[in-house]
């Protein structure tokens, strides 16, 4: 049996001096590996702002669990622009792993849009939960729902002051979930203010955080695929 993948593109919009939280919407063609964010933004080499240092370029900032890892698009007139992570001299080999999300910073004038290529994933992803902050993301092309997030050892309470919250990002701040203790009706996701189950998504290739109240251990969650591997022929 042989299969066959699918490759795709998907445009991602920068404000113009403002922040996105983006997700890796691909994997290598070919290998399935997770692309490098060298080849992941390789078009911003042209399209963003490169400087010589974080304070005057565009930045990639990613999540280690309690803070940001910075990387900044590097101009660079002989070796071609590309990104660094803050205080090391070469360009980075490192990537945005599946299912994991990161703040883009675009420090230009105008809206930039930026076309990411690779392999669509097809199969489900498992993502692992920690407690305290995890910045993820909707690694497919199709719209994600908080229903994946109702999973056993999640904190349900009456508000996001007591309860696991998902924060996504709206281009200029966060917008509040809260997973809902419900013992009627089962425990579902709420958008903070409001008085029933949210029927909100979280768009392709968004980032959001999921803050998880708990003390110890983690959860375990699967992001199923929506795209059917193609199979044909022997």
């Amino acid at each position: 049996m042989v299969s066959s993948n699918i490759v795709g593109y998907s445009k991602l919009t920068i404000p113009a001096n403002g922040y996105t939280l983006v997700a890796n919407p691909f994997v290598e063609v070919g290998s399935g590996e997770t692309i490098a964010i060298n080849d992941m933004f390789a078009e911003d080499a042209t399209v963003g702002t490169a400087g010589s240092s974080a304070s005057n370029a565009d930045t990639l900032l990613t999540w280690d669990g309690t803070g940001y890892v910075t990387y900044y698009l590097r101009a660079d007139a002989s070796n071609g622009n590309h990104w660094r992570k803050s205080g090391e001299r070469k360009a980075t080999t490192d990537s945005v792993p599946e299912g994991d999300g990161a703040f883009y910073h675009g420090i230009g004038a105008e809206v930039a849009t930026l076309t990411v290529s690779g392999e669509v994933r097809t199969e489900d992803l498992p993502v692992t939960i920690l407690p305290g902050y995890n910045l993820l993301g909707n690694p497919f092309p199709t719209e994600l729902s908080f229903s994946t997030f109702v999973v056993e050892g999640a904190t349900a309470g009456s508000s996001a002051s007591n309860a696991d919250t998902i924060l996504t990002w709206d281009g200029t701040g966060y917008v509040t979930y809260y997973l809902r203790a419900d013992a009627s009706n089962g425990n579902h996701w709420r958008k903070s203010g409001e008085r029933k189950a949210t029927t909100d998504t979280i768009a392709p290739y968004a980032g959001f955080f999921y803050h998880s109240l708990a003390e110890s251990g983690s959860l375990s969650v699967t992001i199923p695929a929506p795209v059917a591997v193609a199979a044909a022929g022997e």
